[in-house]
């Protein structure tokens, strides 16, 4: 039998020497330095994580975020329910199943005439940022030529992912010419 160990001496706990105080997890917000009460923020507002998480909040928000700025005209109409319209295309220069590209203060717009009617929505894909304008169109949708992605001419929405849109705008016809109109 050997001998009982003598109990070994407790060492003291490693200190490492910092210039730093150490820094609680997670960080705090610090304190405002401007001269703007500390309740008021420059900062947006963001969702709950699981609706800015959800598609169709993002959808919405891509829609949103192209729209308010997009037809600045206004129209004949003034007062309650007036439209601000914009003029983007000669009805002639689109023949019946015709798809024309037409840009709109710098976003491009797919416009789709099947039969009579005409449908204009963003151009580019939710997905991917594919062409809309270059895919194939069967009866009221159109497929992304990237990856088959289908959209809803009338609304917007994708019928392959629900929740993802892509924007939609209000024709009309006028004088010869085509509209696009936004409720103002």
């Amino acid at each position: 039998m050997s001998a009982p160990r003598a109990p070994r001496p407790s060492s003291p706990p490693i200190r490492v020497a910092s210039s730093r105080s150490p820094r609680a997890w997670p960080p705090r917000a610090q304190p405002s330095r401007s001269s703007t009460s500390p309740k008021s923020s420059t900062r947006p507002t963001r969702p709950p994580l699981t609706l800015a998480l959800s598609p169709e909040w993002r959808g919405m928000q891509k829609a949103r975020a192209k729209l308010p700025n997009l037809l600045p005209h206004r129209g004949r109409e003034h007062g309650e329910g007036a439209m601000t319209r914009t003029r983007v295309l000669d009805l002639a220069a689109l023949p019946p199943g015709g798809v024309e590209l037409v840009v709109v203060r710098g976003m491009d717009v797919a416009l789709f005439r099947r039969g009579e009617e005409i449908f204009a929505i963003g151009n580019e894909c939710a997905h991917k940022g594919g062409n809309l304008c270059d895919g194939r169109v069967e009866g009221d949708i159109v497929t992304c030529p990237l990856h088959g992605w289908e959209f809803d001419l009338r609304s917007g929405v994708c019928m392959t992912i629900p929740g993802e849109t892509v924007p939609h705008f209000t024709v009309t016809v006028d004088d010869g010419g085509i509209y696009l109109e936004e409720s103002a």
